[in-house]
């Protein structure tokens, strides 16, 4: 048996291979030839988001990053929705989505959403905001 705390990713080269995969437990199954063809088809219909994209992901040329955090027990957002944290004024960063435990990630959340212990929040912003933004908000109240 596959121990049911380990989150596991693989690849798979067809949908076969990743339903398989995904049937014996894989968490997420990645398929290269999938990822390549949509990147090609969106590389022609949306050029400069493409290339943003890049840029964040080889985090080359742009000071721009793209973090995941966890909500921790005990840290400062706990319990304060978007607009009572001030996030963007206060570190500079922009919260581009939530994902709270068992639900779909949420994009440009709305500032009424409220952080709970095991939300994931992904970032956006230059590297010391981003470090900022963990060392205010996301550090364990002691």
């Amino acid at each position: 048996l596959i121990n049911p705390s380990l989150f596991i990713l693989s690849k798979a080269m067809d949908e076969e291979a990743e339903r398989k995969i995904l049937q014996i437990g894989a968490n997420k199954v990645v398929s290269p030839y999938k990822l390549s063809g949509l990147k090609i088809a969106q590389g022609l219909i949306r050029p400069t988001l493409v290339d943003f994209v890049d840029l964040i992901i080889r985090r080359k040329e742009l000071s721009l990053y793209m973090e995941e955090f966890a909500v921790k027990k005990g840290s400062q957002i706990v319990n304060r929705n978007l607009r009572e944290s001030d996030i963007r004024r206060t570190a500079n960063v922009i919260v581009v989505a939530v994902k709270k435990p068992g639900e779909e990630l949420v994009f440009n959340p709305s500032p009424d959403t409220k952080m709970e212990t095991g939300d994931i929040l992904l970032v956006l912003g230059d590297k010391n905001a981003v470090n900022q933004f963990e060392n205010i908000y996301l550090r364990a109240l002691s």
